[in-house]
């Protein structure tokens, strides 16, 4: 029985560090293309649908990576909220 804790454990672990290096990559790519979208001049410095997007895609992970750092208990409450 121990064992089969010790291995789910290591399991709960590995998936944490997954997806939290999941999230970092996601965040790294959008907000490199958000970098990239206002480095642009003149006529091309739109604000349009795809920028808005990407922000909103900014926002949920930020927010993911967050609740994911709280307890189980706090983090039940803040989602069913």
């Amino acid at each position: 029985m121990r064992e089969e804790t010790r291995q789910l454990e290591a399991i709960r672990i590995r998936i944490e560090n997954s997806i939290r290096a999941t999230g970092d990559l996601i965040l790294h790519i959008v907000n490199e293309c958000l970098r990239r979208r206002l480095s642009r001049v003149g006529i091309d410095l739109t604000r349009d649908d795809v920028e808005e997007e990407l922000q909103k895609e900014r926002d949920l992970v930020l927010k993911v990576a967050f609740l994911s750092s709280l307890p189980l208990s706090p983090r039940k409450m803040l989602v069913f909220c």
